[in-house]
């Protein structure tokens, strides 16, 4: 038999994962996907393939793979691998139809049995409303493409990936017709055809006119389920996000903000006092609760805690004794942080290697330690430092909270370099690329939309990328979306020299919250007021010894301690640290050095202790 080198991708991957409004919607998205592919990788095993890329044991798998297959008939074994994660997706649906009460069928494997290809859909044509079958089967956009291997090991792996980027760029899809009605909150698509009625006490004939003013279809199901808010009305695909069972304990925006305290909260006896205010299981307990301004009668309506009306003034009392003993440790503030692979598209073609005989080794080499190092990325981010949504080996995607967001985007990076770029350096001593990674991270308020934090953290990730395309990008971006709307934003290489510009942040960080040997933030405020007016119109200010010599007296001015000899010695040792941000923005403009002295400061409010 002719062995095929076979190509295989789903989507849509970005739109998808970024349509979310909760935690929950945002992990669910890229679980559903990974589950989708690795059943599509499994079919191929199990057809005799040998998948080249990504490592197979990788627990979050990307949306594509690249296989060995040695078939009769190319086209038949593309189906049916097409048709496995086909089935997959019906059968995640199913499930989460049936957690949402929606579906009350037996569960089935997705396979029509007779051909083991075909999907079943027999019990998906059942759920009410009809469009939820249409929705749910047009929603996956599945690709493929096989070239017969020849010797030529280098060649076919670039006219394979020529070939699926034409196939993609012909943008196959079928056409959904859908009656006029309210588009789904989540995706904002698809028509609604599942919502949340704002009383569980009206009568069928109010709940149908609530529906028909907020313009929602007339066969639409409605739910009263806590997994849906009051006035959410969510589309079929929506739906399968919302009820993802392994998703359903993904921690909040807010408790995210609070890692670094939610444990000393809850096991505290304020914090078990609050909580059985509520009479209800601790892990059910909306983490927004502690915060003052959610302790409103508006609040609990919308919310579904109607019954803990009557004890609002108890519940505002004691939310007030946890805001006195931890208040200060309580931040509104997270961040989401994502990276993805410099140049990976030429570095799996083999850019980089002497002899494109070694490509498929190489390729099988590089997918193991991007495994590895995907294994130490979930390990990560602890239950107090934040959470994984996915890490792939080359992209992660993450929530951090604010007090470790240095020192996380610091250990991914060396540990990167230690797992990935070192060892691939040591096997093919001939590479001469680098294996570096750019990250975008969006710190924002728990209220914040979250698709909006999340299109920030990507459009930081490509703003570094393109920043530093000419030298060799390897960089971050910080970006800090204040609750008043505005929005800061910075660029840096990770490195100067030796030294991580991440532990500049950090001591400078330091120093502001320091109130007895520290610095006040007027130095910030100085420097950017006195030498913002001799900016040219490039953003740029020449006179580099003026700035380190004004920085240094700015300082001594702001510094805390009244020992004369301490606030020289703290002088001594931060104007260094200031130096190195504001050469390091030279390939940027000086407003990037504002910025990331205006972040400092920022952060420093939010965690000061």
């Amino acid at each position: 038999m002719t062995p095929y080198l076979f190509l295989f991708t789903i989507g849509p991957v970005q739109s998808f994962i970024a349509q979310a409004r909760k935690t929950r919607d945002l992990f669910a998205s890229s679980a559903i996907l990974g589950e989708i592919i690795e059943a599509a990788m499994r079919k191929a095993k199990e057809l005799n393939g040998e998948i080249v890329v990504p490592n197979y044991d990788l627990q979050a798998k990307p949306n594509r793979f690249l296989a060995k297959i040695s078939p009769d008939d190319i086209q038949k074994i593309g189906e049916e691998i097409e048709a496995a994660s086909q089935a997959q997706w019906v059968e995640i649906s199913l499930d989460a139809f049936t957690k949402a009460g929606v579906c009350n069928l037996p569960q089935a494997n997705g396979f029509d049995e007779k051909t083991t290809r075909k999907i079943n859909c027999e019990k998906l044509s059942q759920i009410i409303p009809t469009e939820t079958e249409k929705q749910i089967q047009n929603h996956l956009e599945i690709y493929w493409a096989a070239v017969e291997l020849n010797d030529d090991y280098k060649e076919k792996h670039d006219e394979l990936q020529k070939l699926l980027g034409a196939i993609k760029n012909t943008r196959q899809f079928t056409q959904i017709k859908e009656p006029a009605g309210r588009k789904c909150s989540l995706d904002g698509e698809r028509n609604a055809l599942f919502y949340h009625p704002a009383s569980d006490k009206n009568s069928e004939t109010d709940i149908r006119k609530e529906m028909k003013r907020k313009f929602i279809q007339p066969n639409a199901q409605y739910l009263y389920k806590s997994e849906l808010k009051v006035g959410e009305a969510l589309s079929a695909v929506s739906l399968v996000k919302r009820f993802y069972a392994k998703g359903e304990k993904f921690p909040s925006t807010a408790r995210i903000a609070l890692f670094n305290v939610i444990d000393e909260i809850e096991k505290s006896a304020e914090g078990k006092t609050f909580q059985s205010l509520f009479k209800i299981s601790l892990d059910k307990l909306d983490e927004q609760l502690y915060y003052e301004e959610n302790i409103t009668e508006a609040y609990f309506k919308k919310n579904g805690y109607d019954k803990q009306l009557e004890n609002i003034s108890e519940i505002k009392a004691q939310q007030a004794k946890i805001q006195k003993t931890f208040g200060k440790q309580m931040t509104k503030y997270y961040a989401i942080l994502v990276f993805d692979g410099d140049n990976m598209g030429k570095i799996w073609s083999g850019e980089g290697l002497k002899d494109y005989k070694d490509l498929l080794s190489f390729q099988k080499k590089l997918a193991e330690l991007l495994g590895k190092f995907a294994e130490e990325a979930q390990k990560c981010l602890t239950p107090s430092r934040g959470k994984t949504v996915y890490a792939g080996g080359d992209d992660f995607l993450g929530f951090v909270n604010l007090n470790s967001l240095f020192e996380v985007m610091k250990v991914l990076r060396k540990r990167y370099i230690a797992l990935v770029d070192a060892p691939i350096k040591k096997a093919f001593p001939d590479f001469s690329g680098s294996l570096t990674f750019t990250a975008g991270v969006a710190i924002a308020h728990y209220k914040e939309p979250l698709s909006l934090v999340l299109g920030e953290a990507r459009a930081a990730e490509k703003a570094a990328k393109d920043a530093f395309k000419d030298d060799g990008k390897d960089a971050f971006a910080l970006s800090v979306l204040k609750h008043s709307g505005e929005v800061r934003r910075c660029l840096f290489k990770w490195q100067s020299g030796s030294d991580y510009l991440t532990d500049k942040f950090s001591q400078i960080v330091e120093q502001l919250k320091d109130k007895q040997n520290g610095f006040s933030n007027t130095f910030i405020k100085n420097i950017d007021r006195e030498f913002r007016p001799l900016m040219d119109d490039d953003k740029k200010f020449t006179e580099d010894d003026m700035v380190e010599t004004e920085l240094k007296r700015l300082l001594i001015r702001s510094a805390m301690s009244p020992n004369k000899e301490l606030r020289k010695k703290a002088v001594t040792e931060l104007c260094p640290v200031i130096r190195q941000l504001y050469r390091n923005s030279d390939m940027i403009d000086i407003e990037n050095f504002f910025s990331a002295l205006h972040i400092c400061d920022f952060i420093k409010r939010e965690i000061a202790e």
